[in-house]
C-alpha cells in the first residue's frame, strides 16, 4: 500500500469536482484510521468469518477449530489438522490483504473506482488490479435480489468492443449471443438425429463431405445476417443537442469535425452526444470515421403462442431473440424496463468505457452495489453523461461517515458468501445470454 498522502494527491488528480474530491478523500483518510496496518486487517476478517460460520475443517467439517494468535493457520480439535484460515473463502491465496480491504472498503461508501484508479491508489499492478476489481463486483453481482429482472445481453452490444473465444468468425463482438444460441440450437438438433439415426451412421471414405467447422461458420454468419433487425430508441425524450446533431447527420455533414462546424459547438460536446446517439440506437459508425443515420424500423405487439412479444426494449443493434428477456414478457410492465438497461449501460461506460461481452455478468455488480448505496461517487466519468448527475433516487448530497467503522456491509458480505474465485475461474467464466440486473431504486 502506498502512503496516504500519495494516495490523496491521486484523488485530487482523477476526481472532476471539489465536492468528490473532499468526500473520497474522507473516505480514504478513514480507511487508514480504521485499518492502519495488516494485521488490523486480518483481525477484523477472523472476527467476521468466525460470525459468519465460514471457519471450519474443509476435512471433516467440524466447527471445533483453535485459532492461534498472530497466525495464518488454525488446528481442528476433531482431525488435529492444521489449515489455512482463509481455505475455500473469498480471501483464499490473498496476499496483500489490506489492498483488497480498502477496494472494498471504498465500493462500500459509494466510491466507484475502476482498476486504474485502484492501481494508483494502492500501488498494485494494473492485472492485480483488474483481477481484484471484477472480483469483488462478481461478488455483488451473484447476490440473490428478489427485485431484479431479465435482460438479453444483445441489449448492451454498444458497449462490446473485445473480442473473446466465442466471438463469431470474421464478425463482431456484438454478434456473440445469436450465434451461442444458433451454436446450441444447432448441438441439440445435431444430437437428437444422432440418437434416432445411430444405426445409419457408416458412410464411405470417398464420400466424404466437407468439413463441418467451415459449414458451422457459414450458417453461423448467415443466420446472424438473418435475424439482424435494428430496433431504435424514440427520438422524443432526446436533448436539444442530441437532435440538432441527428439533424446535421441526417443532412449529410458524416464527420464529427464537419458537425462541429455546422454547430458551433466543441468537439467534446459533439463526441459525447454522437457516444449517446449511438447507445439509443440512432447513429452507426461507417468506416473511414463516418456517420450515418440508422433506418428507424421497428415492429412491437406481434404476439406468439410461448406469451411473448417483441422485445420493448429499444436499445442494441442486433434483435432480441431470447424468449426469457423481461422485454419479450406479455405479464411485465415496460415503462421502466429500458430505462434501466440504458442507465446500467451508461454507468458501464462512464465506469470503463467498453468491455467483453465474456464480462458482462461480472460488471453487473455496479448497478447492484449503486442500487445498495445511499449515494454513490463517479470520480471521473469518461464521456459527457455522467451517471451521478442522472435522476435516479439517490441522494447527490454526500452523506458523513459517521457509523461506518468497519468493512462489514453489503458489498463485504457478498464476498463473504461468494467464496474462492481467483484468477483462473475467473477467466473461464462467461456471460449467459441472458442476465439479472437489478431494478431497486
Amino acid at each position: 500500500m502506498r502512503p496516504l498522502e500519495e494516495g490523496l494527491v491521486e484523488i485530487a488528480k482523477r476526481c472532476d469536482s471539489r465536492v468528490k474530491i473532499e468526500y473520497v478523500s474522507g473516505v480514504w483518510r478513514s480507511f487508514y484510521d480504521t485499518y492502519p496496518d495488516s494485521d488490523t486487517c486480518w483481525r477484523d476478517l477472523i472476527e467476521s468469518l468466525t460470525k459468519g460460520g465460514f471457519l471450519y475443517c474443509r476435512l471433516c467439517l467440524s466447527d471445533q477449530i483453535e485459532v492461534q494468535e498472530n497466525s495464518r493457520e488454525f488446528k481442528c480439535l476433531n482431525c488435529k489438522r492444521h489449515m489455512s484460515l482463509t481455505a475455500g473463502t473469498f480471501f483464499e491465496r490473498v496476499r496483500n490483504i489490506r489492498a483488497w480491504f480498502s477496494a472494498i472498503w471504498l465500493f462500500e461508501h459509494g466510491v466507484m473506482v475502476n482498476s486504474s484508479f485502484l492501481s494508483a491508489l494502492t500501488g498494485l499492478a494494473y492485472s492485480s488490479a483488474l483481477n481484484l476489481t471484477r472480483s469483488i463486483l462478481d461478488a455483488t453481482a451473484a447476490t440473490k435480489c428478489g427485485e431484479c429482472k431479465q435482460f438479453s445481453s444483445s441489449h448492451f452490444s454498444f458497449v462490446f468492443a473485445r473480442r473473446s473465444l466465442a466471438s463469431p468468425m470474421w464478425l463482431h463482438p456484438c454478434y456473440e449471443e445469436n450465434a451461442e444460441r444458433f451454436s446450441e440450437q444447432s448441438f441439440n438438433t445435431e444430437s437428437a438425429e444422432e440418437f434416432v439415426d445411430c444405426e445409419f451412421e457408416a458412410q464411405d471414405i470417398d464420400q466424404a463431405t466437407p468439413a463441418s467447422s467451415d459449414l458451422r461458420v457459414l450458417d453461423v454468419a448467415e443466420q446472424l445476417k438473418q435475424d439482424e433487425d435494428h430496433q431504435l430508441a424514440s427520438e422524443e425524450s432526446l436533448t436539444e443537442l442530441e437532435s440538432q446533431v441527428l439533424a446535421a447527420i441526417a443532412d449529410g455533414y458524416d464527420e464529427i469535425d464537419s458537425v462541429c462546424t455546422k454547430l458551433e459547438v466543441s468537439i467534446a460536446d459533439v463526441n459525447s452526444t454522437v457516444a449517446m446517439l449511438q447507445i439509443y440506437g440512432l447513429v452507426d459508425s461507417l468506416p473511414g470515421c463516418k456517420l450515418k443515420v440508422r433506418d428507424s424500423q421497428s415492429r412491437r405487439g406481434d404476439s406468439d403462442s410461448f406469451g411473448t412479444i417483441e422485445c420493448s426494449i429499444a436499445i442494441g443493434k442486433p434483435k432480441c431473440l431470447n424468449k426469457l428477456c423481461s422485454g419479450r414478457l406479455q405479464s411485465e410492465k415496460h415503462e421502466s424496463l429500458e430505462r434501466s438497461c440504458f442507465e446500467f449501460m451508461e454507468l458501464l461506460v462512464d465506469f470503463c468505457r467498453r468491455i467483453s461481452r465474456k464480462y458482462l455478468y461480472v460488471y453487473a455488480g455496479l448497478i447492484h452495489i449503486v442500487s445498495n448505496s445511499r449515494q454513490f461517487v463517479l470520480p471521473s466519468p469518461i464521456i459527457g453523461s455522467n451517471f451521478f448527475n442522472s435522476s435516479l433516487q439517490v441522494s447527490s448530497e454526500l452523506e458523513d461517515l459517521s457509523g461506518k467503522s468497519r468493512a462489514s456491509g453489503y458489498v463485504f458480505a457478498s464476498c463473504l458468501a461468494r467464496g474462492y474465485m481467483g484468477s483462473v475461474k475467473m477467466r473461464k467464466s462467461r456471460t449467459a445470454t441472458v442476465l439479472s440486473i437489478c431494478m431497486k431504486r
